[in-house]
């Protein structure tokens, strides 16, 4: 097993605000634990969240394939291996930065793990200095002398900032320990950045067709990933309200065939207009098809199909007061319908509805695992987005 950490991007994707010291970022949480259960089917892993914006976890592989899969969060910035971790007691950062730089070339623990470098290379850069919380200024320039020395005295390794063997990371954020607050400084010799998702390419305003009330990414690109397909099976997602097609382009972007189903034909012509823009240089196919998903000729039993099927969908509940209990019903209903003997279900509710949701989706708590996270849109609105997993 791996230990792997992952460093977040800083957005509440809850609250549209940033993550604050003693926050927990639960829509980040579900959907990285979610992205692991579809990298590694099989086996339970759960990652913690240990510090502010740091995410850990054990994985069965840390590899090229590994880091091109989680490339589709919304929520990771950066992932690597906590080679070496140090925390501070002290209250100020300026004072937790000269404890870090007096222990570390004194460590035996950084040491040894700086020796076990000398068959990955002969020079390394100390690339960045990454920080959840704001730092003195010219604190970084210390801070990497402190590493580098390091470095060199234990394994005799030279600085080449133009073409390293080993690119050093330096980590800084607060600890989320209230009895013990302090500051965690961790050395990662193996790390990644994962850089712009372009998700501004991909925003409702500048699509060729426009939709009123179609979400926009980083929300479509959270929801895909929640209920994100098997990475081992040949994969598909269904859209049975595709509207313009905002959670398919997703969908696209990311590989995955899809479905989508629309009863108002302009919207279906705008879809089509979206997917042909985006799909320029992407293998993933999609079919669209003009018809109401209340009248299709679903099955009540069907067997688990060989592909790996999710069903992702915001359904067009318009005003709230005209969205009756019995209308929700049925909305909830022929999802349950289209995602029977498949994968997840993550579909977006309005707020308001949520104890009908848990009401409904919980008849029968045998065969689900129902997890629910709110996403405040302004200050008259918010969704629930609730995603539905198979046990």
């Amino acid at each position: 097993m791996h230990r792997v950490f992952f460093f977040l991007t800083g957005e509440n994707f809850n609250t549209h605000r940033r993550i604050e010291p003693g926050e927990v970022p639960h829509f980040s949480i579900l959907e990285i634990t979610s992205l692991l259960k579809a990298c590694f089917p099989g086996n339970d892993i759960t990652p913690e969240y240990t510090m502010h914006r740091v995410m850990e976890a054990q994985l069965p592989a840390f590899n090229v394939q590994t880091t091109r899969f989680l490339r589709r969060s919304a929520s990771i910035k950066y992932i690597g291996t906590p080679d070496f971790n140090l925390i501070s007691s002290e209250a100020k950062i300026d004072q937790a930065i000269e404890e870090f730089t007096n222990i570390l070339p004194r460590d035996p623990d950084f040491a040894r793990l700086a020796r076990g470098l000398t068959g990955k290379g002969k020079t390394f850069a100390v690339a960045r200095v990454v920080h959840a919380i704001a730092l003195p200024d010219g604190a970084e320039l210390p801070l990497k002398a402190a590493i580098g020395g390091a470095i060199k005295s234990s394994c005799g390794f030279q600085v080449n900032l133009g073409a390293p063997d080993i690119f050093v990371s330096l980590f800084i954020t607060k600890t989320r320990d209230p009895g013990n607050p302090g500051f965690a400084f961790r050395v990662s010799f193996n790390c990644i950045e994962y850089h712009t998702r372009g998700f501004k390419d991909r925003i409702a305003k500048d699509r060729p067709a426009f939709g009123i009330g179609t979400m926009n990414p980083p929300l479509t690109t959270l929801m895909v990933n929640c209920a994100h397909p098997r990475r081992d099976r040949p994969a598909l997602m269904i859209d049975p309200f595709c509207g313009t097609g905002g959670l398919l382009i997703e969908a696209l972007v990311r590989g995955i065939a899809s479905i989508g189903i629309d009863v108002d034909y302009p919207s279906i012509k705008g879809c089509i207009k979206n997917m042909r823009h985006y799909s320029k240089g992407k293998k993933a196919g999609f079919h669209l098809l003009h018809a109401s998903t209340f009248s299709l000729p679903l099955r009540e039993h069907v067997e688990a199909p060989r592909e790996s099927t999710v069903t992702v969908t915001d359904p067009p509940y318009g005003r709230l007061e005209s969205l009756k209990h019995a209308r929700f019903e049925e909305y909830v209903g022929v999802l349950e319908c289209l995602s029977r003997g498949h994968g997840s279900l993550c579909f977006a509710m309005p707020d308001a509805f949520t104890p009908v949701v848990h009401a409904f989706l919980e008849k029968d708590p045998s065969t689900r695992i129902v997890s629910m996270q709110r996403k405040r849109e302004h200050a008259g609105f918010s969704r629930a987005i609730f995603l539905v997993s198979r046990k």
